[in-house]
């Protein structure tokens, strides 16, 4: 420093360090929000989460698989129970249902795990895993959806997908 002032040399390189920690604070700043997204997006939408709390019973306790398809698949997953009936999980008009089926082929049972459902996919994955795919219809934000208007389309609506790899454990429900 001169008894004037700062030389450029010196103000550039203040710049430069300013620089590289403004980026950093700004990364920081990015994932944080992001991560605050993500957090909000789930609290929202505590319907998955409660779905994936079921499918995820329904295939730990299933005595196994009816069909170990290992390609993906639309057609329903239907795991065998102990007592020699099925549980069929299936999508119907927009919802993905339990259906439980007695050994006779009767169906004993219905029950809506999820709304909202756009597809439903599954397949055998190796061993004893089940590979489940879910695509949900879900509301954007104002925010978002004004950010990204597409002609023709409801920007209010947009799809998420969902995936859970599940492992047949033979274990009976609680």
């Amino acid at each position: 420093m001169s008894g004037r002032g700062f030389t450029l040399l010196e103000a550039l390189v203040v710049l430069a360090l300013v620089s590289i920690v403004m980026l950093a604070a700004a990364g920081l700043i990015v994932q944080s929000l992001r991560l605050l997204e993500a957090t909000g997006r789930s609290l929202r939408d505590v319907s998955f989460t409660t779905a994936s709390v079921h499918l995820r019973r329904e295939v730990h306790s299933a005595a196994g698989l009816r069909d170990a398809n290992p390609l993906w698949s639309s057609t329903p997953l239907e795991l065998r129970s102990h007592g020699g009936g099925w549980v069929r999980i299936e999508p119907n008009a927009g919802r993905l249902e339990r259906v439980e089926v007695s050994a006779s082929g009767l169906e004993v049972g219905r029950r809506v795990l999820l709304q909202r459902l756009r597809r439903f996919r599954w397949r055998a994955a190796a061993g004893s895993l089940v590979e489940l795919e879910v695509t949900l219809s879900v509301h954007r934000d104002p925010w978002h959806a004004a950010l990204s208007p597409t002609p023709g389309v409801d920007a209010s609506e947009a799809e998420r997908v969902e995936r859970l790899l599940l492992a047949v454990r033979g274990r009976r429900s609680w």
